[in-house]
């Protein structure tokens, strides 16, 4: 996995870009009625581009510290 592998920088600007993401979505379909473009096909897939960019953020480190603390655990 990309993220399990990746320098300290990369992960925080991974994190950084979903949360980015996941703070622009939002805005973007708040600003729909307003935009010179209309964005209704495309509300399904931003929805679900959003979903993944706000959780991912917060399972990752979570994640990566459950599996060092039971490496930690299961070695003694």
């Amino acid at each position: 996995m990309f993220y399990k592998k990746a320098s300290k920088s990369a992960k925080v600007f991974v994190i950084a870009a979903l949360l980015a993401i996941s703070t622009a979505v939002p805005a973007l379909l708040a600003l729909g009625p307003s935009l010179p473009f209309d964005l209704s096909p495309v509300v399904v897939p931003l929805c679900a581009l959003w979903g993944l960019a706000y959780v991912i953020p917060f399972y990752l480190p979570t994640r990566s510290e459950e599996r060092r603390v039971g490496k930690e655990c299961r070695s003694r």
